[in-house]
């Protein structure tokens, strides 16, 4: 039996493709609401933590910070109900220091712990992640998790050892983030000055100036397509910060991203992370829209 800790965005599409891997899952999730639609997918609701770790032998964490993993593990030390030997696998990004502290006090306990941040959210039905970037204290380790981990992502990448899958997530996110700020202060410009902004996209894809962003966040703003699915960069940019604090590197480009999405996560905290061209249409006076 598989065990799931967090039914949001992430949780809900884990949950149906280890369903229809023909996996046996129970799942916990603090909000008592979404008790039927785990029921709906397949799964069984567990009504607590201690009961969820101990009818499983590997426990996923599907959570949006390193204060809810922290809690869900250790709160009236609820780990100690999954059998010695047993795995959790973080999904969660909660930076590379917050994941070595975890994995020590895991170890201590005599159990493993797997670390596997996740890139690129959903797309279609059925959802898939579409890389897993894995760490742990060995190979064994990620050997015992690997088949089920297919069940859920389509790349999976073992990197070395606990932590290291932090840094890689992390440093894509911010290389996201850059390169998504650059490509809307590019399409302000040329609308701007009177280009059609399908006109750029069109073209841009087919230059040096291409990039994911340009390809699949530029076509939503467009759209004014806000709809939530990913809401953390706010986090992930903040924890990215907080290591290079750590290492003494300055982060000039980063720190204003950063207050660029401290603005729209007060405002627009319901939507996208995209959301937060409306705060940069508001300061420059131009609209990323499609000419009426």
């Amino acid at each position: 039996m598989l065990g799931l800790i967090g039914f949001g965005i992430m949780g809900e599409g884990i949950t149906k493709n280890l369903i229809n891997a023909g996996y046996s899952l129970k799942v916990y999730d603090i909000r008592s609401e979404v008790r039927e639609n785990i029921v709906k997918l397949g799964a069984i609701p567990a009504a607590s933590l201690e009961e969820l770790y101990g009818e499983t032998d590997i426990v996923f964490l599907a959570l949006p910070s390193p204060r809810e993993v922290e809690e869900v593990l250790f709160r009236n030390d609820a780990i100690k109900n999954l059998r010695e030997g047993g795995i959790i696998v973080n999904f969660s990004t909660i930076g590379p220091r917050a994941s070595i502290k975890i994995a020590n006090r895991i170890r201590e306990m005599k159990r493993r712990f797997v670390d596997a941040p996740v890139s690129r959210g959903p797309k279609e039905e059925p959802w898939k992640i579409h890389v897993i970037i894995v760490s742990a204290d060995g190979e064994e380790d990620f050997r015992a998790v690997y088949d089920v981990l297919k069940a859920i992502g389509e790349n999976i990448i073992y990197v070395g050892p606990v932590g290291i899958s932090q840094v890689a997530k992390l440093a894509n996110n911010f290389m996201s983030a850059v390169s998504f700020f650059g490509v809307i202060e590019a399409f302000t410009w040329a609308i701007k000055q009177g280009l059609d902004p399908d006109v750029l996209l069109k073209i841009a894809p087919m230059t040096p100036g291409d990039s994911w962003s340009l390809r699949n966040l530029v076509p939503r703003i467009l759209d004014r397509d806000f709809k939530p699915r990913f809401k953390l960069m706010y986090k992930d940019i903040a924890l990215f910060l907080e290591e290079a604090y750590e290492l003494s590197l300055p982060m000039p480009v980063g720190s204003l991203i950063h207050q660029f999405l401290q603005a729209a996560k007060s405002e627009w905290k319901d939507e996208d992370w995209v959301s937060v061209i409306k705060f940069y249409e508001r300061m420059t006076g131009v609209k990323l829209e499609r000419p009426q």
